[in-house]
Parts: structure tokens; sequence; C-alpha cells
């Protein structure tokens, strides 16, 4: 393989830079650098196949694996037909993953057998735009600022193999075809790991978690239901946003949040659902929804977004237990240090600062600035660099049981209180800055008990903001 033939403009960077320390005499490389080949492909929480199938949970995710398969089978997702010449195969992939309460500890093993779609074509074995259907938080934190208010009751639901509910798509002129250029027309993968039938391939008659256009379908099968049940998509607000006359339903592709004054009243939307052949299963209420802890205290009429498992995981990962608290997550602005020492170490660089960045954009506000310059340097990182990710960590370390805490305050009259703040970011490397006015209703629904203050995004519509060149 040639460095123009690598997909990535940083990957040909970095092995265009490390060719001119390579000695073709004795065969070595005299320079590298140490995070060159860090990027771990898997993780503990989401493992290659080879890991789970020997390790000391192989049992269960054998049995989650023919689970997955028997499922599929009997809700008609294909149909094994023998491979022909012509046919675009996909490959099948299964997806093993380790879903943890928000404490850390392991909620259940899924094994999610999947097509490949990084090998579909556009036109060829898909024919919709890409989407993904997900909830804006800001709309989770909202409705449940609004539970609070109304004292609203909530579920939470899991849809059972939810892309798998929708016929595949099929091309806009299928109608006008031959019925022979109709049955080459489809999708086909691979028979999936563990289970094979040689000659044999699989033609999808339903979408497939991995295909491009599985969650489009998918949602376009939701939405179809839920207006059946009444409920009408609140586009202009989110697009995820579902309201009924007595239900309020928030989706977050498979996941879905439902809020109503009567219990009941969500009760029997389920059972709505269920006689429409939708396969879910009730999780409790809302109190680890997308693995954020959210405890409700009715006395004090106050809802706490906490993270404590993810936490955790970025202190095991950066290796910082032993060092010592800080009480900032950043006290001074990060440079490009040209002339710095490479960054090692044993973790990935990249993959702490995403970690952080869903902790930030959940429970955790007041890492944005820290966040936001540690992140300019995450393929080249230098010394300086992971010292400044190691202070955010030694920060969430000290706030490890510290979050997000939203609290609507009753008020008659309405006024605003405004925020000026300085953006060193968008200029990066220049004296100039951008300026922002940050105006909100006062007092606000949200602060946060690690810092004095936080963005109220929990009110999304009423946020302006105004660049000033300062």
């Amino acid at each position: 393989m040639t460095l123009s033939q690598l997909r990535s403009s940083d990957t040909r960077a970095l092995f265009a830079r490390l060719s001119n320390f390579y000695d073709e005499d004795a065969g070595t490389q005299d320079d590298w650098s140490p995070l060159a080949f860090k990027a771990k492909c898997y993780d503990e929480d989401n493992p290659s196949f080879e890991q789970p199938m020997n390790g000391p949970n192989s049992e269960g995710n054998k049995e989650a694996c023919k689970k997955e398969c028997d499922t599929l089978e009997g809700m008609g997702v294909w149909e094994i037909v023998k491979r022909e010449p012509w046919m675009n195969v996909l490959p099948c992939i299964w997806a093993l993953k380790r879903k943890l309460y928000p404490d850390g500890t392991i909620k259940k093993l899924k094994n999610r057998l999947c097509a490949g779609g990084h090998c579909q074509t556009r036109n060829c074995n898909y024919h919709q735009r890409v989407f993904l259907p997900v909830i804006s938080w800001s709309t989770v934190r909202l409705l449940l600022i609004l539970s609070i208010i109304l004292n609203l009751s909530t579920r939470q639901i899991n849809f059972t193999s939810a892309f798998v509910y929708a016929d595949i798509d099929k091309p806009p002129n299928f109608d006008q075809m031959t019925p022979q250029e109709q049955q080459c027309q489809g999708v086909f993968i691979e028979m999936p790991r563990g289970f094979p039938n040689p000659g044999k391939v699989l033609k999808l008659k339903k979408s497939l978690h991995g295909l491009k256009q599985a969650p489009k379908i998918w949602f376009n099968h939701l939405n179809d239901k839920l207006k059946l049940l009444g409920f009408v998509q609140c586009v202009d607000v989110d697009q995820c946003l579902f309201v009924s006359e007595k239900v309020i339903l928030l989706c977050y592709v498979d996941d879905c949040l439902l809020y109503a004054k009567d219990p009941e009243d969500i009760q029997e939307v389920i059972r709505q659902l269920h006689a429409q052949n939708m396969q879910l299963k009730e999780e409790g209420s809302a109190e680890d929804f997308l693995a954020v802890d959210i405890k409700h205290d009715k006395e004090a009429g106050t809802i706490t977004l906490t993270q404590t498992g993810l936490t955790d995981r970025i202190i095991k990962a950066l290796g910082c237990d032993h060092l010592p608290l800080v009480t900032t997550p950043a006290d001074t602005i990060l440079h490009e240090d040209k002339d710095g020492e490479q960054a090692t170490g044993d973790f990935n660089h990249a993959s702490v600062i995403v970690m952080i960045w869903y902790l930030y954009g959940h429970s955790g506000s007041e890492l944005g600035f820290a966040l936001s310059h540690v992140s300019l340097f995450t393929h080249s990182p230098c010394h300086s660099h992971k010292l400044a990710l190691i202070q955010i960590c030694l920060y969430l370390k000290g706030t490890r049981k510290e979050g997000m805490i939203l609290k609507p305050a009753k008020f008659d009259t309405l006024f605003m209180d405004c925020h000026v703040d300085a953006d060193f970011i968008s200029l990066h490397g220049t004296e100039r800055n951008l300026g922002m006015i940050l105006c909100l209703p006062s007092p606000g629904p949200a602060s946060s008990s690690a810092s004095t203050i936080a963005p109220l995004s929990g009110l999304p519509s009423c946020r302006i903001q105004s660049p000033l060149a300062c």
C-alpha cells in the first residue's frame, strides 16, 4: 500500500513523517511518535468478537448471539439464498457491547448483528439520505424541568431490535422494473460468524443495524405508528419530540422517555404499541437514561444529573488515582507548543477526550473551556497538552459526585440576566477573541454544583448569542 491509498489525511501525514526516519540499511525506525500506534480499535465495553467469546462471560455472550439470531429469524428479517456471482454481498458483523449502569456496574450483555454499511454504495444497496434520530439533550433537560413543575410521571422504554421492524427500502423505480430486475434488487450479507452455511448468503427483507438507511427507515416506521396513536411530531422544537393529548415522548434511536400527569396514560400508550406488534421492554423511570444518573428530589424540587461511572472510567484510563485533587479544570490557555515534547502514556488521548465530551454535554457544563482547549490537540498532543488533560481528570476526581442541578424557580415577573463571556477558541493563535452575550430568563432553571455559573441550556429557545469584536 502507498501513502496515496490511505484514506485519512492525518494517517498519510503521520506515515510520511515516520518515513523520514526510516533506516533502509538497518531496516529500523530511528524516530517515531510514541502515540503513533497507540490507537485502540476496541475497549472493554465494545470488545472484538474474539475477546468476549474466550473470556469469563463466553457462555453468556454465545447465548446472547444465539438469542439475537433467533429473534431476527423469528421476525422474518431475512431469507437464506444461494450466493450468485453478480451479488454485492456486504460483510456481517457482530457488535458486542456491555451496557452499564451509571455507577459502572454491568447492566446486560448486548450482542447485535449488523450489516457492514461501510461497504454500501449509493443507489445500489441504499437509496435514502443518512439520518440518525437523536434527541437533543437540551430537550431532555427541558422535559425534566417540566416534570418538576407539573409533577409528571416518567417511564423509559427500549424497543427490541428496533431497526428490523421496517421493510428494507427499494429503488425509486422499482415498480417499473421487470420481475427479473426486481429479483436482483436488495441487500445481501454474509452468514453470521458462528453460524456457518457454505454457499449461502442472507437476503434482507427488513432493515438491519449497520445499514446506512436503517436509522431513517426505523424512525419513519416509529413516526407512522405514533401518528396512529394521536402523537404529533414537534419539528419546530425537536424532530425527536412527540406530543399527544396526554403523553409526551422523547426518542433517542431505540430508547424512549414518556411523560404524563397520570402514569396510567403512559401504560395505555405502551399497551397500544404492543398491540401494533412493537416489541419493547420497560426499563423503569428516567433514573438512568443514556447512562446518566437522574435523581429527583421532590421535597427540594430539584433534579440532579451525575455520571459517576463515566467519571471513574476517565480516572482509571488516565491512571490518576494516586494524584492530588485540583479545584479548577484549567488555569491556563493552551498553545500549539511546537517545540514541546511529544506526549507519552498508556491511554488513548482521543478516546479520553470523547468520554469527557459526553460528560460535559450531560452533567458537566463547567468543563467547556478546558475541554475545548485540549480538543484542539487531539491528534498530535504534546506533554503540556497531556498535563492539561490530567488536570481535567483531577478536577473530575474531586467533583465525582457533583453534577448539574435543575431547579426551576417560581416567579411572577419575567426579567433577564445577561452574562458576558470571551471565546478563546474561535481565533486560536491570535490576540483577538470573539465575545458573547448570553441573555436568559432569571431566576434560571439550572446550575452546577461544581461551579459558580453554568450554561442554562434547559431553555434553549431563550439563548441569544451575538459575536462581538474585542
